[in-house]
């Protein structure tokens, strides 16, 4: 078995930044609904019920893991999918709205 590290700072209201042993990401959202973006996996939304501990993960890049290790030897895609521009949307709406409030509030 082995260690494992993971710290979560806080930046401003809803806006955190993880740390972990070997990667870095953002999350953005409010408890029940967070979009992840900057990991290994990719953007990732979760949708949950507080205090429950049931949570749906769903991959915004449109892959899973067992794909990515498959398309290393597929040529690449290019364009954005239309999930992945609606999740860097979203994200770019609610980093607009936080920063408002930081600076207006």
């Amino acid at each position: 078995m082995g260690f494992r590290f993971r710290q979560r700072i806080k930046i401003a209201p809803g806006l955190h930044l993880n740390i972990g042993k070997k990667d870095t990401s953002f999350s953005v959202g409010r408890s029940g609904a967070t979009v992840n973006v900057g990991g290994k996996r990719g953007p990732r939304a979760t949708v949950g019920i507080p205090g429950t501990g049931l949570s749906y993960t769903a991959n915004l890049s449109g892959r899973s893991p067992e794909t990515e290790t498959q398309s290393q030897f597929q040529p690449k895609r290019e364009g954005i999918g239309a999930l992945r521009l609606l999740g860097y949307g979203i994200l770019a709406l609610f980093l607009f709205l936080v920063l408002r409030g930081l600076f207006l509030g």
